[in-house]
């Protein structure tokens, strides 16, 4: 029986072949890959360079008896909603999101939002609106803290 394979010439072709289908595959995936990378540090960064330089607000008073807390919004920018945590003790309440209690007054320069009362210390991270279409930013960062003297 007489057996033959391929020609030295057509299994050179044919490998050749294979290593560049093989390298447009992966020269694609890694295109998206970067461009995908690089959109979303972009976001980041953009997100963080708004809640450093536009954001700027304080926890002004907390009155201990009814566990109200006045904010002063004095940034370039309006918040759209602020999570609360409240320190009692050892304990932590859940995050109080304020926009969710139906505070929507944000955008004034100060208001009010019922807490927690006898609380040691209070945080708030702000939430900001994002670019036109994308979600809203928390600004997580950097909280405000508010050490009470109840």
């Amino acid at each position: 029986m007489k057996k033959r394979g391929i020609s030295p010439l057509i299994a050179t072709v044919l490998l050749i072949g294979f290593t560049v289908a093989l390298a447009v595959l992966v020269i694609n995936w890694g295109v998206e890959y970067t461009k995908k990378t690089t959109e979303q540090t972009g976001k980041t960064t953009t997100a963080a360079l708004k809640c450093a330089t536009e954001l700027n607000f304080d926890l002004v008073k907390f009155d201990c008896a009814s566990g109200s807390i006045t904010v002063d919004n004095k940034g370039a920018i309006d918040i759209k909603s602020i999570i609360f945590r409240v320190y009692k003790g050892n304990s932590v309440t859940p995050d109080l999101d304020a926009g969710k209690q139906g505070v929507t007054k944000f955008n004034v320069r100060g208001f009010t939002l019922a807490g927690g009362a006898n609380a040691d210390k209070i945080e708030a991270l702000a939430t900001i609106a994002g670019e036109e279409g994308s979600e809203d930013i928390t600004c997580s960062q950097a909280p405000k803290a508010f050490e009470t003297s109840c």
